[in-house]
């Protein structure tokens, strides 16, 4: 029986990009808490790690290697005992495996999960830097099986690096998100939320905008929210094809704001250029939080919890082909909204809430 667990992240909660990873870890420390299962957590900020809410460890100012040697950092979780450890995977270094082999051999008979956010993940280290990181992990990982037993995964493997995969995808605290009260207008406006990657795929979109406006159609808006390593790439592109006038560029939203751009938007851009990276099944927080408020949306990959074949969601084939706004223009006029949003939160409250993925998953647990 699991009666205490620790969830690791090795992510800094005081960047806004980050927010949707922090409130992942609040949804899944608050279901495991309602489970009965006393549940603490690991987290960094300004190079200060955190269990919970309280300071555990403080970097020197100017440290250059808080990341790398992050779980050197963690030997004060190693005085305590958990049934349950859940690491969110941040490829393998020397000190993770160190960490893992101390926290195996002082608790042989907790249960040690790595919760993996894609795979495989090869293709998003580029650059020198990148693949010399890359060919670290690629070196080491293979130890992992003698100190982990199993891997949180929403893909196909049934196994990764010689470990047993237990199906597993993100969720979300529907309580915490407003279904939204939208307005009506004639145009049809489009919100797309992410940490922007190149395998989000938001080229596609733009590409698909401008050819719709080329046929002298200009019923169309897109509001982007967020930031990330392709907005420059996007900002360029918006240039280049010159829709600046009917695209809305806007930096990270959370809150009251956000929920105001839910309210006037029409459908949601869900995540479209997944094959780049060879990752077949999709599990993007930002469909589990456009289905719990109600916003129809588009994708291009199958999703975990088969979002992919419900009425409220239009796939897209999984190539680069620019996105038909034609078809999405017909989609969300055939849409019944004030049936559609009520469904899609039924939907997210019997899939996606973490509580009944929290339940799911201690009862695969303990069947191992």
């Amino acid at each position: 029986m699991i009666h205490k667990a620790l969830i690791v992240y090795r992510i800094d909660k005081n960047i806004r990009a980050n927010a949707g990873l922090v409130n992942k870890i609040n949804g899944q420390v608050r279901s495991l808490n309602g489970l009965g299962i006393r549940t603490d957590y690991i987290i960094h900020g300004n190079q200060t790690i955190y269990k919970n809410s309280e300071v555990m460890w403080k970097a020197r100012q100017g440290s250059n290697s808080f990341k790398w040697n992050f779980f050197n950092f963690l030997h004060f979780i190693l005085q305590q005992q958990y049934d349950l450890y859940i690491i969110r995977y941040g490829l393998t270094t020397w000190p993770f495996l160190h960490w893992l082999k101390l926290l195996r051999s002082k608790n042989p008979e907790s249960v040690i999960l790595i919760d993996m956010p894609t795979y495989p993940y090869r293709l998003e280290w580029k650059g020198i830097r990148g693949k010399i990181i890359y060919g670290i992990d690629f070196s080491l990982r293979g130890k992992l099986k003698k100190y982990v037993d199993g891997i949180l995964h929403s893909g196909l493997e049934h196994e990764i690096f010689g470990i047993p995969t237990i199906g597993f995808s993100n969720g979300i605290q529907v309580s915490s998100l407003l279904a939204r009260n939208p307005d009506k207008t004639s145009e049809m406006r489009m919100l797309a939320i992410g940490k922007w990657q190149y395998w989000h795929g938001l080229d596609r979109l733009l590409r698909g905008i401008f050819q719709y406006l080329k046929s002298g159609k200009t019923d169309i808006r897109l509001t982007i929210i967020g930031e990330g390593p392709e907005m420059a790439k996007i900002v360029q592109i918006i240039k280049n094809l010159q829709i600046e006038q009917f695209v809305h560029l806007v930096g990270s939203e959370a809150g009251l704001a956000l929920n105001e751009y839910f309210d006037k938007a029409d459908i949601g851009v869900g995540t479209l250029g997944l094959h780049r990276k060879r990752v077949k099944i999709d599990a993007s927080l930002k469909h589990r939080e456009y289905t719990a408020r109600g916003l129809p949306f588009i994708m291009s990959a199958c999703d975990a919890d088969n979002l992919h074949l419900q009425e409220f969601v239009l796939k897209f084939p999984e190539d680069e082909s620019s996105i038909d706004l034609n078809k999405v223009m017909e989609f969300y006029k055939n849409l019944k909204m004030d049936m559609i949003i009520p469904k899609m939160r039924s939907f997210a409250e019997r899939h996606l809430d973490w509580n009944a993925k929290m339940k799911r998953l201690i009862n695969q647990i303990e069947e191992l």
